[in-house]
């Protein structure tokens, strides 16, 4: 929703909305992937690799190419990443980003000083996935919503988007009483069975029309196969 008041563009966004009220699919993802994690400690490694693309192919049934390719890196890498969390995220699974990153990139890395050690983007991701674990599976989730993906790219990307076309975004749903006050109640409150945002629905139903309650959620996936196939492909 934008509005333009003396000469400067406005828009409000809805992000936070997701992360705070657990409309990401992600909310459920990760249990199951959790569940299938602590699986695959009671089978043997060859016999997990050997069977990662059953894995992959059952749960392509249930969700979709990119949830069987995560399920079976999971199955087959069960420790490559610190929560089942990041599984859900990633963009290049265990097995495949191998083959792209650097050997340098390991939990830690030796300080400026030669002394002290500094995290490197996996140690990162240990110490947040080592806060998470103290909170309830929903909020878990919230936490890492709002500590990776949404800080690392949909609020950065928000950021570097808006400010090249001279646009103010404001995110309401981030507001830190409001984050605070989401934050500290129990999954129960914040998550209905079968309910998309329940809280934040029950807060708003009396002010949106129920086609918009009742909305499938949507993605905005960027078509970059119909963009990297089109004229400026053949161009």
């Amino acid at each position: 929703m934008g509005r333009e008041t003396s000469g400067l563009k406005v828009a409000l966004s809805g992000l936070g909305g997701d992360e705070l009220f657990a409309g990401y699919p992600t909310f459920a993802d990760t249990p199951r992937l959790s569940r299938l994690i602590k699986s695959a400690w009671f089978v043997p490694m060859p016999v997990r690799r050997m069977t990662a693309q059953l894995v992959a192919a059952l749960a392509e049934r249930q969700g979709s190419p990119d949830a069987g390719r995560k399920a079976a890196a999971a199955w087959a890498y069960p420790d490559a990443l610190p929560h089942a969390y990041y599984f859900t995220r990633t963009l290049f699974p265990p097995g495949q980003l191998e083959r792209i990153i650097e050997p340098r990139f390991r939990p830690s890395t030796v300080n400026a000083d030669g002394v002290t050690l500094e995290p490197t983007w996996l140690g990162w991701l240990e110490r947040t996935a080592d806060e998470a674990r103290k909170m309830e599976p929903a909020a878990r989730v919230s936490w890492l919503e709002m500590r990776t993906y949404m800080a690392s790219t949909l609020l950065r990307d928000t950021d570097s988007v808006s400010m090249a076309r001279s646009l103010e975004v404001r995110v309401p749903l981030l507001d830190t009483p409001l984050v605070e006050f989401v934050g500290s109640l129990p999954d129960a409150a914040r998550r209905r069975p079968g309910a998309q945002k329940a809280l934040l629905v029950e807060a708003l139903g009396d002010l949106l029309p129920e086609e918009i309650l009742a909305q499938r959620k949507r993605t905005f996936t960027l078509p970059w196969e119909e963009w990297l196939r089109g004229r400026c492909a053949r161009g």
